[in-house]
Protein backbone atom coordinates (compact mmCIF):
# COMPACT_ATOMS: atom_id res chain seq x y z
CA UNK A 1 0.00 0.00 0.00
CA UNK A 2 2.63 2.16 0.96
CA UNK A 3 4.56 1.54 -2.40
CA UNK A 4 1.64 2.55 -3.59
CA UNK A 5 1.16 6.03 -2.46
CA UNK A 6 4.74 6.44 -3.15
CA UNK A 7 3.92 6.31 -6.62
CA UNK A 8 1.19 8.29 -7.03
CA UNK A 9 3.49 10.97 -4.77
CA UNK A 10 6.07 10.62 -7.36
CA UNK A 11 3.53 11.36 -10.16
CA UNK A 12 1.93 14.21 -8.53
CA UNK A 13 5.53 15.67 -8.15
CA UNK A 14 6.71 15.17 -11.59
CA UNK A 15 3.79 16.52 -13.24
CA UNK A 16 3.93 19.54 -11.20
CA UNK A 17 7.42 19.87 -11.70
CA UNK A 18 6.35 19.69 -15.43
CA UNK A 19 3.41 22.43 -15.49
CA UNK A 20 4.56 24.44 -13.19
CA UNK A 21 7.54 26.12 -15.28
CA UNK A 22 4.50 26.68 -18.24
CA UNK A 23 2.33 28.30 -15.62
CA UNK A 24 4.75 30.58 -14.39
CA UNK A 25 5.76 31.50 -18.32
CA UNK A 26 2.19 32.04 -19.03
CA UNK A 27 2.08 34.13 -16.33
CA UNK A 28 4.56 35.96 -17.39
CA UNK A 29 3.30 36.48 -20.75
CA UNK A 30 -0.18 37.52 -20.08
CA UNK A 31 1.16 40.48 -17.82
CA UNK A 32 3.13 41.07 -20.34
CA UNK A 33 -0.17 41.23 -23.00
CA UNK A 34 -2.24 43.10 -20.48
CA UNK A 35 0.69 45.69 -19.39
CA UNK A 36 0.84 46.27 -23.65
CA UNK A 37 -2.62 46.46 -24.42
CA UNK A 38 -4.03 48.67 -21.32
CA UNK A 39 -2.97 51.74 -19.82
CA UNK A 40 -3.53 55.37 -19.66
CA UNK A 41 -2.98 56.37 -23.15
CA UNK A 42 -1.46 55.57 -26.45
CA UNK A 43 1.24 57.89 -27.94
CA UNK A 44 3.29 57.81 -31.13
CA UNK A 45 6.72 59.21 -30.83
CA UNK A 46 8.76 59.76 -33.58
CA UNK A 47 12.12 57.96 -34.43
CA UNK A 48 15.32 59.33 -35.76
CA UNK A 49 18.52 57.22 -36.50
CA UNK A 50 20.80 56.47 -33.56
CA UNK A 51 24.47 55.92 -36.05
CA UNK A 52 23.82 56.34 -40.06
CA UNK A 53 26.69 53.85 -40.41
CA UNK A 54 24.68 51.71 -37.96
CA UNK A 55 21.02 51.36 -37.56
CA UNK A 56 20.77 47.81 -37.92
CA UNK A 57 23.06 46.12 -34.78
CA UNK A 58 22.28 42.52 -35.90
CA UNK A 59 18.46 42.07 -36.08
CA UNK A 60 17.96 45.09 -34.14
CA UNK A 61 16.95 48.39 -35.69
CA UNK A 62 19.12 51.02 -33.56
CA UNK A 63 17.01 54.49 -33.00
CA UNK A 64 16.63 57.77 -31.06
CA UNK A 65 13.32 59.36 -29.77
CA UNK A 66 13.02 62.29 -31.22
CA UNK A 67 11.13 63.86 -28.71
CA UNK A 68 8.93 67.06 -29.59
CA UNK A 69 10.46 69.31 -27.01
CA UNK A 70 11.11 72.51 -28.70
CA UNK A 71 13.97 74.42 -26.87
CA UNK A 72 13.46 72.83 -23.41
CA UNK A 73 16.07 70.34 -23.74
CA UNK A 74 17.98 70.51 -19.97
CA UNK A 75 16.88 69.67 -17.00
CA UNK A 76 18.47 71.28 -13.65
CA UNK A 77 19.24 68.78 -10.56
CA UNK A 78 19.23 65.45 -9.82
CA UNK A 79 17.24 62.34 -11.36
CA UNK A 80 15.29 60.32 -11.81
CA UNK A 81 13.63 62.31 -14.69
CA UNK A 82 10.67 62.35 -16.46
CA UNK A 83 8.66 63.00 -19.59
CA UNK A 84 5.62 64.98 -19.56
CA UNK A 85 3.44 64.64 -22.38
CA UNK A 86 0.85 66.87 -23.70
CA UNK A 87 -0.89 66.32 -27.28
CA UNK A 88 0.43 68.90 -29.54
CA UNK A 89 -2.67 68.60 -32.32
CA UNK A 90 -5.73 66.38 -32.63
CA UNK A 91 -3.50 63.30 -32.45
CA UNK A 92 -1.97 61.64 -30.07
CA UNK A 93 0.74 61.39 -32.83
CA UNK A 94 4.26 63.06 -31.67
CA UNK A 95 3.30 64.83 -28.49
CA UNK A 96 4.64 68.24 -27.17
CA UNK A 97 7.11 66.68 -24.47
CA UNK A 98 8.77 68.49 -21.64
CA UNK A 99 11.69 66.98 -19.77
CA UNK A 100 11.29 67.30 -15.57
CA UNK A 101 12.16 65.34 -12.74
CA UNK A 102 9.48 63.05 -11.71
CA UNK A 103 8.28 64.90 -8.49
CA UNK A 104 7.46 67.85 -10.68
CA UNK A 105 5.90 66.23 -13.26
CA UNK A 106 3.55 65.22 -11.17
CA UNK A 107 2.30 68.56 -10.60
CA UNK A 108 2.28 69.64 -13.52
CA UNK A 109 -0.82 69.34 -16.30
CA UNK A 110 0.47 66.54 -18.13
CA UNK A 111 -1.54 64.24 -20.29
CA UNK A 112 0.90 61.27 -19.28
CA UNK A 113 3.85 61.18 -17.25
CA UNK A 114 6.61 58.48 -18.15
CA UNK A 115 10.07 57.74 -16.64
CA UNK A 116 13.20 58.66 -19.21
CA UNK A 117 17.01 58.00 -18.88
CA UNK A 118 18.92 61.06 -19.18
CA UNK A 119 22.18 61.07 -21.46
CA UNK A 120 23.80 63.53 -21.79
CA UNK A 121 21.08 66.50 -23.32
CA UNK A 122 18.80 63.00 -24.72
CA UNK A 123 16.66 61.38 -22.97
CA UNK A 124 15.67 57.17 -23.93
CA UNK A 125 13.37 54.86 -22.35
CA UNK A 126 16.62 52.59 -21.87
CA UNK A 127 18.29 52.46 -18.53
CA UNK A 128 21.87 51.82 -19.97
CA UNK A 129 22.56 53.42 -23.65
CA UNK A 130 21.21 56.44 -24.93
CA UNK A 131 19.36 55.06 -28.10
CA UNK A 132 16.83 52.24 -28.33
CA UNK A 133 16.93 48.90 -29.26
CA UNK A 134 14.03 46.89 -31.40
CA UNK A 135 13.75 43.44 -33.30
CA UNK A 136 13.47 43.10 -36.58
CA UNK A 137 12.92 39.93 -38.80
CA UNK A 138 15.95 39.10 -40.75
CA UNK A 139 14.37 38.85 -43.89
CA UNK A 140 12.93 41.92 -43.93
CA UNK A 141 16.18 43.54 -42.46
CA UNK A 142 17.53 45.23 -45.71
CA UNK A 143 14.40 46.68 -46.61
CA UNK A 144 14.16 48.07 -43.23
CA UNK A 145 17.10 49.71 -43.02
CA UNK A 146 16.96 51.03 -46.02
CA UNK A 147 13.50 52.18 -45.82
CA UNK A 148 14.85 53.91 -42.37
CA UNK A 149 18.00 55.74 -43.99
CA UNK A 150 15.92 57.46 -46.68
CA UNK A 151 14.30 58.94 -44.31
CA UNK A 152 11.03 60.21 -46.79
CA UNK A 153 8.89 58.28 -44.17
CA UNK A 154 8.41 59.06 -40.57
CA UNK A 155 9.23 56.58 -38.32
CA UNK A 156 6.88 56.33 -35.05
CA UNK A 157 7.64 53.98 -32.08
CA UNK A 158 3.57 53.35 -30.14
CA UNK A 159 3.73 53.19 -26.43
CA UNK A 160 1.15 52.54 -24.06
CA UNK A 161 1.94 54.75 -21.13
CA UNK A 162 0.72 53.71 -17.84
CA UNK A 163 -0.26 55.54 -14.72
CA UNK A 164 2.71 54.31 -12.47
CA UNK A 165 5.03 56.23 -15.10
CA UNK A 166 6.36 53.16 -16.58
CA UNK A 167 5.90 52.39 -20.51
CA UNK A 168 5.31 49.02 -22.88
CA UNK A 169 6.47 49.51 -26.31
CA UNK A 170 3.81 48.36 -28.56
CA UNK A 171 5.25 48.82 -32.41
CA UNK A 172 6.70 50.58 -35.05
CA UNK A 173 4.60 52.92 -37.32
CA UNK A 174 5.15 53.87 -41.36
CA UNK A 175 3.14 56.87 -41.89
CA UNK A 176 -0.43 55.84 -40.50
CA UNK A 177 0.29 51.70 -40.92
CA UNK A 178 2.41 49.61 -38.62
CA UNK A 179 5.32 48.32 -40.07
CA UNK A 180 4.21 44.91 -40.73
CA UNK A 181 1.64 46.56 -43.00
CA UNK A 182 3.57 48.80 -44.91
CA UNK A 183 6.17 46.23 -45.46
CA UNK A 184 3.08 43.81 -46.93
CA UNK A 185 1.23 46.58 -48.97
CA UNK A 186 4.40 48.05 -50.03
CA UNK A 187 6.05 45.40 -52.05
CA UNK A 188 7.63 47.21 -54.27
CA UNK A 189 10.31 48.43 -51.69
CA UNK A 190 11.83 44.70 -51.39
CA UNK A 191 11.93 45.38 -55.54
CA UNK A 192 14.22 47.98 -55.15
CA UNK A 193 15.97 46.17 -52.72
CA UNK A 194 17.42 43.41 -54.78
CA UNK A 195 15.77 41.09 -52.56
CA UNK A 196 13.45 39.43 -55.10
CA UNK A 197 14.13 38.38 -58.66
Amino acid sequence: MTYIMTDIKKTVLSIFVLVLPMLVLGGMWAKTAMKRDHGQQVWQIRMTGYDPRDLLYGHYLRFRYDWNMGETRDVKGKGPYCMCLTQADETFRNPAAIPTQCRQAVQASCASVIKVQKHGRNYSLNPTESSEKYFIPEEKAKQIDRLFRKAELPFYMEIMAHEDNSVAVRGIYVEDQTLEEYLRTHPEDDEQDGSTP
